[in-house]
């Protein structure tokens, strides 16, 4: 024993025969350090991706990297590999995942229940399932197959199922997936049990589905087909003769027309139901109230919407009047659901010329004005029999976001231009000849509402406001459609009345005297008394236009 600074140092003796022991254990532990830092190397440089490989990010502390995921999925799915997952419960977004390997050790059983899917195609609400179930088995290291069931106990034998493979390339995963006839009705029961309307609705047809998918570059393809769906039991029979309690009245059907389509829009004049079906559903008068090819495009657009971007829809003009009378317009897969049903059953109950002639009746056209009549006026200060088919492609453009175009109008004067432009040269029928000028028109044109123009005595004024109409003191009627709006000085009018003080210009097509005589030009001024209008024959066309309180001067 020895004393040291304090401390006691004991050192008892080693005896010589566990020395040998001592050291070889020592080389043994060495030994295994170093193939454990070899295989870690190895599996390191086995999961780096190779330049154009597939690869994730991962991080382990301050760790961070990327892993080669074709070598991931190799060894995941190798039978050592799945005898690791075995029994298994991953801890998913979609809920939790159990793993079952097969006596054979060759294919990999995995339930969730209950689960849920999240795409974007499908909206913010995710896409629930009672119970969904797959398999995986490896035929070879890179070539996979497997099966999907999706189904809810407490619907019978209701299921969707479907048959997979995929493939490992360097450059990602391909992936097919084939889902055979299967009766509509049995989607709805696993994917939307609850839905209010399955408790009286009535569902025929079939439909099968097949997808081919690439990952990591996200390209999806979606080839479905349906057959013979019908929908019946919603009770839209009642419709076809009816008046509703909404915002917006929609307008019985005319006596005697039993479905004509002249005489149900005749209201709506000769251009604007063209346009509105060029603009929304040029399909209208081919598909059975849904359009297969448009929710194929809707869906492959929408895989690769990014933030704010606005979704691509797919709805016709059946689902969007089903839309505006009876499902709202939450963006979801149940609220697309519903729509389907009740799109189905009116396109058949209704027949095209009546559900054409409600949705123009009910559409929002922006700034608080519903269906066309009220949007021609509001906008154009006209009747929509009266509209030209620029005036019908602008207002058949606004529906896609009305509100939005308005204000595009109203601040900056804008209008879009290049959609007017193809809504015109999809407008049918319409002579090509005539179809060609108007496009070659639209990339330039802008509305231009009509003043109209009657009697007035001398205190007959025009009231504030776009479409105002006043009675004047002596009878007479004037209306000004406008917009604030200065400009430079005008000179004396043909009656010589020359208006004091700021100048304003007054813009619009052709001013019209209501009783249809010859279009007049006019002229406006603004003094501290008011703007004053005058009149005088001719044509013309103005540059800008006034919302200010006006009297209206005898010609």
């Amino acid at each position: 024993m020895k004393l040291r600074s304090g401390f006691v140092q004991i050192h008892p003796p080693l005896p010589s025969r566990w020395r040998p022991f001592l050291r070889g254990a020592l080389a043994v532990l060495l030994a295994l350090l170093a193939i454990v830092a070899a295989l870690m190397v190895l599996c390191w440089q086995v999961l780096t991706p190779q330049p154009a490989e597939w690869s994730q990010a991962w991080s382990a502390g301050p760790l961070r990297g990327r892993v080669s995921m074709p070598t991931a999925i190799r060894l995941a799915t190798h039978p050592m590999g799945l005898r690791l997952l075995d029994g298994r419960i991953l801890h998913t977004g979609g809920g939790d995942v159990a793993l079952r390997l097969d006596a054979d050790g060759r294919t990999l059983h995995a339930i969730c229940s209950p689960c849920e899917l999240r795409l974007s195609a499908l909206g913010s609400r995710p896409l629930r399932v009672q119970r969904a179930m797959w398999t995986i088995t490896r035929r070879m290291p890179d070539d996979f197959t497997g099966s999907v069931q999706l189904d809810d106990p407490g619907q019978g034998a209701a299921m969707l199922r479907a048959g997979w493979r995929a493939k490992v390339v360097a450059g990602g995963l391909q992936f097919e997936m084939s889902l055979p006839a299967t009766p509509v009705r049995d989607y709805y029961r696993v994917l939307a049990a609850d839905l209010p309307e399955l408790r009286r609705a009535r569902i025929e047809g079939t439909a099968a589905f097949e997808l081919q998918a690439e990952l990591p570059a996200g390209r999806w393809q979606l080839r479905p087909q349906v057959t013979g769906l019908a929908v019946d039991g919603l009770g839209t029979e009642a419709l076809r003769g009816a008046r509703f309690d909404t915002a917006c009245p929609l307008p019985a059907m005319p006596e005697g027309s039993d479905g004509d389509e002249a005489a149900l829009l005749a209201g709506f004049g000769r251009w604007l139901p063209r346009a509105v079906i060029a603009a929304e559903d040029q399909r209208f008068h081919e598909h059975a109230g849904y359009d297969l090819e448009e929710m194929q495009h809707a869906w492959s657009a929408n895989q690769t919407a990014r933030g704010e971007q606005a979704p691509t829809g797919a709805s016709t003009l059946s689902q969007q009047l089903a839309k505006l009378m009876f499902t709202g317009d939450e963006r979801s897969w149940r609220r697309k659901l519903r729509e389907l049903l009740w799109a189905v059953e009116l396109d058949r109950t209704l027949g095209k010329a009546r559900v054409l002639q409600a949705y123009l009746s009910l559409a929002p056209w922006g700034e608080g004005q519903c269906g066309a009549q009220a949007a021609a006026r509001h906008y154009l200060n006209k009747n929509a029999v009266s509209l030209t088919p620029m005036e019908a492609a602008w207002l058949a453009g606004m529906l896609r976001s009305p509100d939005a175009q308005a204000r595009q109008w109203r601040i900056a004067q804008r209008v879009d231009n290049p959609r007017i432009a193809r809504i015109v040269d999809d407008m049918r029928p319409m002579p090509r000849a005539e179809r060609a000028r108007l496009v070659a028109q639209a990339q330039e044109w802008r509305p231009q509402p009509r003043v109209v123009v009657g009697r007035a005595g001398r205190a007959g004024q025009l009231a504030q406001g776009e479409g105002a109409r006043r009675k004047g003191a002596q009878g007479g009627r004037a209306m000004l459609l406008a917009r604030a709006s200065s400009g430079a000085a005008m000179g004396p009018s043909r009656e010589g009345v020359q208006p004091a003080g700021e100048r304003s210009r007054l813009h619009g097509s052709a001013v019209e005297d209501e009783r249809g005589r010859a279009p007049v030009r006019s002229q406006a001024g603004s003094n501290p008394a008011g703007d004053r209008l005058t009149y005088a024959s001719g044509e013309g066309r103005h540059p800008d236009h006034f919302t200010r309180e006006a009297q209206v001067v005898p010609r």
